[in-house]
């Protein structure tokens, strides 16, 4: 028997009755946003188990500002080793077949810290980069507001990172 597959939302939609999120009338269950210019984690999630197209992701790239001295980074890969490096130093390798590698425990420095995840599939290799910025208190920007309501500020708006050594490895980066 063949199982099919499907995704509910693939992007986020107009939905007039919906005041969720800090935007009125939009439902943002999507694997992709609105504009069709970010592509969510979950959207990665997904690949790794539905393509046979060979990638490696960092999750969570958009909440930049960490204020904890260690974070535990997910990397969505459908390759079977992913090593992480954090400002060119390995954290780990990790090696397993359920697409979902999480990095425990993984220190960061005061300010930036490139995190790079490297993914092998024989001799081809696969990278993706994301930086977060080691800041001494939590933004306030990423909590969501008192019940007392008001916008929730938007933080999918990646900050420009030409020049760090980023490199995009194919449409999906």
């Amino acid at each position: 028997m063949t199982r099919k597959k499907y995704v509910w939302n693939m992007f986020d939609f107009g939905a007039n009755i919906r005041d969720e999120g800090g935007v009125k009338g939009r439902n943002n269950k999507g694997l992709v946003t609105y504009d069709r210019k970010v592509k969510k984690d979950a959207f990665y999630m997904y690949k790794a188990h539905w393509s046979d197209e060979k990638f490696v992701h960092i999750a969570s790239k958009r909440f930049v500002d960490r204020s904890e001295d260690q974070i535990n980074v997910k990397v969505y890969s459908n390759c079977d080793e992913v090593s992480l490096f954090v400002d060119g130093n390995k954290v780990a390798t990790q090696t397993g077949s359920d697409r979902i590698f999480t990095f425990e425990g993984v220190a960061l420095q005061d300010g930036w810290n490139q995190v790079h995840a490297v993914a092998t599939d024989g001799t081809d290799t696969y990278e993706d980069v994301a930086r977060f910025n080691k800041v001494k208190e939590p933004n306030p920007s990423y909590e969501c507001p008192d019940q007392g309501g008001g916008p929730v500020d938007n933080w999918f708006e990646m900050p420009d990172f030409r020049g760090c050594g980023s490199r995009r490895i194919d449409d999906y980066g």
